[in-house]
């Protein structure tokens, strides 16, 4: 699948509310194509929506490894933070700090 026309069905997966989908499409692409940041972010920001937030939390930290997509992986990072129950405000002043 080419470049765009992925990043065109996981924007839909995901404007249409089906995370669940939009998480194992970012798999199987992330199988095929290996650690592609993107597919990753998309990856991991579905994991959130669906309410899978630890899962979510490890995969921003993987794709904040990479320095074109750290920005939004820490602003993301701390919006799961503050969406999960019990919420760590220390993990979040870690990433106001960054």
């Amino acid at each position: 699948m080419s470049s765009k026309s992925l990043k065109a069905q996981l924007s839909y997966l995901l404007r249409t509310h089906l995370y669940t989908l939009c998480s194992t499409e970012c798999r199987s692409e992330l199988s095929r194509r290996g650690n592609d940041p993107f597919v990753l972010f998309v990856s991991a920001l579905s994991l959130a929506l669906a309410g899978d937030y630890n899962t979510a939390l490890e995969q921003f930290q993987q794709v904040a490894r990479k320095r074109d997509l750290e920005y939004p992986a820490l602003i993301a990072s701390k919006e799961v933070h503050g969406w999960m129950r019990t919420v760590d405000r220390h993990e979040i002043d870690s990433i106001h700090q960054r």
